[in-house]
């Protein structure tokens, strides 16, 4: 899809309205370079998070839930759910013409299990219909899906890495961007990769090789290398922050 960037924003940048102010600014940069954007949001993540993934968990007892794996994969999944109502709600505030979607309504089907789930396929057509109704934004809750009986599924700790990843790389984007909670600089340990200057610009195998598993979920970056799209990952302030690319490698 031509004048694609899909961007995707972690647990603590969905953590209050300030720092969802901040994502929100960022799709508005991209919308305003005529680029069309898809948003994938991770459920709230912070000390004071009740919708968090660990937290809604916990509410069941954790390892020591009476839940079956369906009812556990419901409950956990809304916390995305939560993260993509928030940021519709306040983008439209803001006069953007923006579409939520779940997982499951976003297309994305998964293999029967319920939880740990592996994407098998997208229907590209609830995102194209949305774009073709004049949406500017459509905004997709990460880490879900459904399977092929129609019941709600999971993704693995950092699916939402991997729904942004397959969603970029079917439809065509043009870049990828990864908003995170702490400095590339120092998760990716970058003074190992480059030397004493740092750069703006690695390669998937450089990324590969420093702590990028730690920020970015290594089946996410192989879907991304192998669609060749270039990468972006930056704190969501940008705040005294390079932009660190990720090309395709030579």
């Amino acid at each position: 899809m031509e004048n694609l960037i899909v961007q995707k924003f972690s647990g603590k940048v969905m953590q209050d309205v300030t720092t969802r102010q901040l994502a929100i600014r960022q799709v508005k940069e991209v919308l305003a370079t005529g680029h069309r954007v898809i948003a994938v949001v991770s459920a709230p993540k912070g000390p004071a998070q009740p919708y968090a993934t660990a937290s809604l968990e916990k509410l069941v007892g954790g390892d020591f839930s009476a839940l079956q794996p369906r009812e556990l994969a419901q409950l956990v999944g809304t916390g995305e759910v939560i993260a993509m109502s928030l940021m519709v709600n306040e983008m439209r505030q803001q006069g953007l013409n923006v579409v939520g979607l779940t997982g499951p309504q976003a297309g994305i089907y998964t293999n029967e299990h319920y939880q740990k789930a592996q994407i098998a396929r997208l229907d590209k057509q609830p995102i194209e219909q949305a774009f073709a109704a004049a949406a500017q934004v459509v905004v997709v809750a990460g880490f879900q899906g459904q399977n092929a009986a129609g019941q709600l599924t999971t993704l693995e700790v950092g699916g939402s890495d991997i729904t942004a990843a397959v969603l970029a790389a079917a439809f065509g984007a043009q870049r990828l961007d990864f908003f995170v909670d702490v400095s590339p600089a120092k998760s990716l340990r970058l003074k190992q990769v480059t030397g004493p200057t740092l750069t703006t610009t690695l390669t998937y195998q450089q990324l590969a090789h420093s702590a990028g598993a730690q920020v970015i979920h290594p089946q996410a970056l192989s879907i991304a290398q192998q669609a060749a799209l270039p990468l972006r990952l930056q704190l969501v302030n940008r705040q005294g922050e390079a932009t660190w690319t990720i090309v395709k490698p030579a």
